[in-house]
C-alpha cells in the first residue's frame, strides 16, 4: 500500500503524524501502526462519526486482515477484512464529500484487489468502488486539481489508469494515460502512461 495515494503530499483535516504513523505501518512498522489505530480509536470513542478516523482505522483492519492471511489464518483475516471494509464505508457514508475520506478507501481497495490471494468474483465490485472514490475525487476537487502536486495528480490519475485496464475497459484507461501524457509530459508517470499508449504497458 506504500505506493498509493495515500502517501501523496495533500494535507489531511486528520494529524498529520497519526497519518504518517499509519504509512509507516503499512510499510511494516507495527508499532507506527498500533500507535494510529490507538488515536483513531480514542477519537472514534469521543466522536463514532468522525469520518477520518474511521476511514483510516478501517484501513488499517484491511492491512491486518493481509497479515492474518499470509499467516495461514483466515478466520481471523476474514474477520479484520469484513470489519474494515465496513468501516470505511460507513465512514464513506457519513461524509460523502470529503477527499480525504474518499482517498483513503480508494486507495485501500485499488491496492487490495492487486493481490493475487483475492478472487476474481471478490476483487471485481471492490475495484469498481475504489474507482468510483477516486473518480469523485476528481469531480469534488474540480479546477483545484491543477493546483495540486504533481506527484498527487500523477498518482491519482495513473491508479485510476491502471484501475480500468485491470478491470477490462481498455478505452477508459486510456483516456486517463492520454491525460496523464498532456498535463504530467515531464513526469516519470507520463513516461509510463506512453509505455502503455504504445502498446508496452508497464509492470
Amino acid at each position: 500500500m506504500a505506493a498509493s495515494l495515500l502517501g501523496a503530499p495533500l494535507a489531511d483535516h486528520f494529524d498529520e503524524s497519526v497519518r504518517q504513523d499509519y504509512q509507516a505501518g503499512f510499510a511494516g512498522d507495527k508499532a507506527a501502526l498500533a500507535r494510529a489505530m490507538k488515536v483513531s480509536e480514542d477519537v472514534l470513542a469521543s466522536n463514532p462519526k468522525h469520518g477520518e478516523a474511521m476511514a483510516w482505522h478501517g484501513a488499517g483492519r484491511a492491512y491486518l486482515a493481509g497479515q492474518a492471511f499470509q499467516a495461514g489464518d483466515d478466520t481471523k483475516g476474514m474477520e479484520l477484512w469484513e470489519g474494515g471494509l465496513q468501516e470505511m464505508d460507513d465512514a464513506v457514508a457519513a461524509e460523502p464529500e470529503n477527499i480525504h475520506v474518499l482517498r483513503v478507501r480508494g486507495a485501500t481497495l485499488l491496492a487490495a484487489t492487486k493481490s493475487p490471494m483475492m478472487p476474481p468474483e471478490m476483487a471485481a465490485p471492490l475495484l469498481a468502488k475504489g474507482l468510483g472514490d477516486y473518480e469523485k475525487i476528481l469531480s469534488l476537487e474540480k479546477d483545484e486539481f491543477a493546483k495540486r502536486d504533481a506527484a498527487y495528480r500523477g498518482q491519482l490519475l495513473a491508479d485510476i489508469a491502471n484501475g480500468w485496464d485491470r478491470a477490462g475497459k481498455p478505452d477508459q484507461a486510456r483516456s486517463y494515460y492520454e491525460r496523464i501524457v498532456k498535463e504530467l509530459p515531464d513526469t516519470d508517470y507520463a513516461q509510463q502512461a506512453r509505455k502503455w499508449l504504445a502498446g508496452n504497458p508497464p509492470k
